[in-house]
């Protein structure tokens, strides 16, 4: 299976259990692996027989910055399940989500990050 990565996408959101970040939210970065089979476009040389990364760049910021949960770990599972929706080319995904300044009232450290990897049946899609 071929991969491309989307890396370093930046989108502010409103994500998070402590009521300053769901009011001022912050910066969110991913970068995201797509696996799928690239033969046909490879040949071809036609963006008809492969993927729009910039579409699929279009999906992780508009998931950041129109809806609002509580974890990342939400978060990560609602893009890629939206991005399994938009193009179904795709077989697998890596999502690697960060919150680079998560607020915290006794505590600080430079930033959270998560990574998960979903298929497309993991969605029943």
């Amino acid at each position: 299976m071929d991969k491309i990565t989307l890396q370093g996408i930046e989108a502010h959101g409103k994500h998070g259990v402590y009521p300053e970040e769901k009011a001022n939210g912050q910066l969110y970065y991913v970068t995201a692996h797509f696996f799928w089979d690239t033969s046909r476009a490879s040949v071809s040389d036609e963006l008809q027989d492969t993927v729009d990364y910039s579409e699929l760049a279009e999906v992780i910021i508009s998931t950041i910055e129109t809806q609002s949960y509580s974890l990342i770990e939400t978060l990560a599972t609602q893009m890629i399940s939206a991005l399994f929706k938009h193009s179904p080319k795709i077989c697998r995904i890596i999502l690697e989500l960060t919150k680079p300044t998560p607020p915290h009232p006794k505590y600080s450290w430079a930033g959270t990050q998560i990574q998960i990897t979903r298929t497309r049946d993991d969605f029943n899609l």
